[in-house]
């Protein structure tokens, strides 16, 4: 099994399987959230739980600065040294520090949002890992992960937010 990290800062909020957020911090080792099974289903979308098998809750992990990534729905991703997020022009996860300002992200609703601003904040900040098998997961309402190829579900930039709402 191959599984998906994320580095991000305390504030974000992951996507769980019951449809709430959770702080990353407070995620745990046996908590599921919601994933694309993009192994399995290279035809179609499929929203699936998938099971976090690791996670960093409970410690204490700080870097002296991070990235933040504004966009255009408000959204902001705080990111410790580098992640990725699904880019739609591209239409793979793409490294967030080689995204262009008006790139598109895409939210757990199937909206397109436009990356407005990126900085580099140089201040102490806390920072949480965990890591589940379908590669990816969403942050703070983006599709996030760390699987690099292209996600042949999502043919014209978008999909149809039905098949978002599956259980």
């Amino acid at each position: 099994m191959i599984f998906s990290a994320g580095c991000f800062s305390k504030n974000m909020m992951v996507r769980m399987a019951d449809g709430t957020d959770k702080p990353i911090g407070e995620v745990r080792p046996g908590d599921f959230v919601k994933a694309y099974n993009c192994e399995h289903n290279k035809d179609n979308e499929e929203l699936v739980n998938s099971e976090v098998r690791f996670s960093s809750a409970g410690l204490y992990q700080t870097e002296p600065k991070y990235e933040k990534y504004t966009f255009s729905n408000g959204t902001v991703i705080e990111i410790v040294n580098r992640d990725r997020l699904y880019n739609v022009e591209e239409n793979k996860m793409k490294w967030t520090d080689e995204w262009a300002i008006g790139e598109h992200a895409l939210t757990y609703d199937g909206q397109e949002v436009a990356l407005v601003s990126h900085e580099t904040i140089h201040e102490e900040i806390e920072f949480h890992v965990f890591a589940n098998d379908y590669y990816n997961y969403y942050i703070n309402g983006l599709l996030a992960g760390q699987k690099s190829a292209r996600y042949p579900f999502f043919p014209s930039r978008g999909f149809g937010t039905s098949s978002i709402t599956k259980n």
